[in-house]
């Protein structure tokens, strides 16, 4: 079940680098409530990498690391990193961060991956599409029906 924020958040098409900010302090205030304290956060390359710093930076959670999530053809695996021991997370609690969720593909073989390396997966993101098809246990707004353009994908290639 979805830890969602019954705060009123302002979803912008274009939301500007102190609308993030916001968000982030509202997803934080989400995190914090909850009381689940992460052992490592890993961002979800490349939409998750910002959410995850300014996260670890405003809770003071310093061990960061990104996962790479590839798209094949219809199919998403993560990209292997020899540098990265998977491992390590065994029986740790690790937050998975993205900064929206649209299919949730991605979020979804990231999850997979990292239980299956033994860590305690909680999701968080910002939003999440109306046909996500995995429920994040942290979101400020589920079930939106637009796009949203992160200050950080102003110069994504189409």
């Amino acid at each position: 079940m979805a830890r969602e924020d019954d705060r009123v958040i302002n979803i912008l098409d274009e939301p500007s680098w102190n609308d993030v900010e916001k968000y982030t302090k509202a997803l934080a205030d989400n995190i914090k409530e909850s009381g689940f304290k992460p052992d490592y956060l890993v961002g979800i390359s490349r939409g998750g990498w910002l959410p995850a710093a300014l996260l670890s930076h405003l809770m003071s959670w310093k061990l960061f690391v990104s996962i790479d999530v590839k798209k094949e053809g219809t199919e998403r695996k993560v990209a292997e990193n020899p540098q990265i021991n998977w491992s390590a997370l065994k029986g740790k609690k690790v937050l998975l961060v993205e900064d929206m969720l649209e299919t949730g593909k991605s979020a979804q073989v990231a999850r997979e991956f990292l239980e299956q390396n033994g860590a305690d997966v909680r999701l968080a993101c910002y939003f999440a599409r109306d046909f996500s098809e995995i429920e994040p246990n942290f979101v400020l707004q589920k079930g939106i029906k637009k796009e949203v353009l992160f200050p950080w994908e102003k110069f994504r290639q189409t």
